[in-house]
């Protein structure tokens, strides 16, 4: 029992390995929080960006496909790596790490049809300028 407690103690930069003793029950926790520290991100966003109303009905709709996608799907290392979240201050939110998290989801989730995927690159590119704007003037 406490071995287990052990392994739930791994850093969120770790690896999983799924070949270990029980660690496949593990890795789907694991999983499972990295999904919904997604979610969480994206919810973020929208309340952020909630004056733009296309970016606001893109990320409503990515929250939505992303509570329908399996975990599995967050099993990339990308997602362990969290935002610091300073609610309500969106100058906090780091952008080149979200995007990284975007765009590997819209490459590992193969059931979105072409229009979500034309939406969601949207959604990226928007990344790219808030990124790149926050980066402008922080310099």
């Amino acid at each position: 029992m406490s071995s287990i407690r052990d392994e739930l103690k791994i850093s969120q930069f770790s690896v999983i390995n799924i070949n270990k003793h029980n660690s496949l029950h593990l890795a789907k926790n694991e999983f499972q929080r990295r999904k919904y520290q997604f979610i969480s991100e994206l919810t973020f966003l929208l309340i952020c960006h909630n004056d733009n109303r296309e970016i606001y009905k893109i990320i409503s709709h990515l929250i939505v496909v992303s509570l329908e996608a399996t975990e599995f799907i967050f099993s990339e290392k990308v997602f362990t790596k969290r935002n610091k979240i300073a609610f309500p201050k969106k100058n906090d939110f780091d952008y080149l790490p979200f995007l990284k998290k975007v765009h590997t989801y819209l490459f590992r989730c193969s059931q979105l049809s072409d229009k979500e995927r034309v939406d969601f690159y949207k959604l990226e590119r928007f990344l790219i300028k808030q990124y790149l704007e926050h980066r402008s003037t922080s310099v």
